[in-house]
């Protein structure tokens, strides 16, 4: 819940050069590092969506940051969508990822 209110706050100050700072960037890089079957903490969630338009070319990240997106809102969907399909190329062991349980939504 205090999640979904931090993010519904800051969709109004969406700021596309954000970069994450060295400490943010240590913890975004433990997160990308989690096994594919580990779930992203609420924080980790929170720090990738944060910074998702600087990590749109981190090709290891798209999974991660896919994990991430609430995608029971319309809004959040349709961005997520949206950063995906501008995201780098991803490696074909990222790839084989999308199409395991964690992903369902159809786009």
């Amino acid at each position: 819940k205090q999640l979904k209110l931090a993010r519904s706050l800051a969709r109004g100050m969406v700021d596309h050069s954000l970069k994450p700072d060295a400490i943010e960037r240590k913890a975004i890089k433990d997160l990308l590092k989690l096994p594919p079957t580990r779930s992203l903490p609420a924080e980790g969630k929170q720090l990738l969506w944060k910074f998702r338009f600087s990590l749109k070319e981190d090709r290891s990240a798209l999974t991660k940051f896919l994990k991430c997106v609430d995608w029971g809102d319309a809004h959040e969907a349709k961005q997520g969508v949206e950063l995906m399909r501008a995201w780098a190329a991803i490696d074909t062991a990222d790839a084989l990822q999308l199409l395991s349980a964690w992903f369902t939504n159809a786009e």
